[in-house]
C-alpha cells in the first residue's frame, strides 16, 4: 500500500483526524486542499470563483501527483474529491478510510463561509451529503464515525485500519 486517503463530507473532520493518525503512526501527512492552494498561489474560496469544474480538474491534478510522488502517506481530501470519476478510478486503486459525519453535526461547528460548496447555504450540506455518501462508501475501505469525541474517533479510526490491514508502512 502506498498512501492512505480519507474521505468524506466538509467539516466532517478529514483533515483533523488525518493529520492526528499521522502523528500517531509516524508518517507524513498531506492535505490536499493545502497542496492545491500552495500551488495555485489562491484560497479555496478564490479558486473556486474561478469555477468549480476548473477547482475540480486541479484536484484531479493534485490527486495523480500525490498518487505517483508520495509513499506512506495520510493524505486529507476534499470533500468534493468524489465528483470526478478519474478521482474515484485513482482511489480505488487506494487505501481509503471514509469519515462519516452527520450533517447536522456538521453544521453545529463549521464555518460555512469558508466553504464556497455551500453558495451562501449551510443546509445545501443534505443534498451535499444524499449525493456524495454513496460515492465515499464506493471507494472505502473502512469507515469511522467522527460524530462523538475526538479522541474516539482517532481510537476506532487506528483500530478499524488495523483490523483491515490498511495502516500505511513508514518509509
Amino acid at each position: 500500500m502506498s498512501n492512505l486517503y480519507l474521505v468524506g463530507l466538509p467539516g466532517a473532520g478529514k483533515t483533523t483526524v488525518g493529520r492526528i493518525v499521522a502523528r500517531r503512526l509516524n508518517l507524513r501527512f498531506v492535505d490536499l486542499d493545502r497542496l492545491i492552494t500552495e500551488r495555485e498561489g489562491a484560497t479555496i474560496p478564490e479558486l473556486f470563483h474561478r469555477g468549480e469544474a476548473a477547482f475540480r480538474d486541479m484536484e484531479v491534478n493534485a490527486l495523480r501527483w500525490v498518487n505517483e510522488n508520495l509513499d506512506g502517506c495520510v493524505v486529507a481530501t476534499g470533500g468534493g474529491i468524489v465528483e470526478r470519476k478519474e478521482n474515484l478510478d485513482l482511489l480505488r486503486d487506494q487505501s481509503v478510510l471514509y469519515v462519516v459525519r452527520h450533517p447536522r453535526s456538521i453544521l453545529t461547528t463549521l464555518n460555512t463561509d469558508k466553504r464556497p460548496v455551500f453558495h451562501d447555504d449551510p443546509y445545501q450540506i443534505y443534498r451535499i451529503a444524499r449525493r456524495r455518501a454513496p460515492l465515499y462508501e464506493s471507494v472505502a475501505d473502512a469507515y469511522v464515525t467522527n460524530n462523538r469525541s475526538l479522541h474516539s474517533c482517532i481510537g476506532r479510526a487506528l483500530a478499524r485500519l488495523e483490523e483491515k490491514g490498511l495502516l500505511p508502512k513508514e518509509n
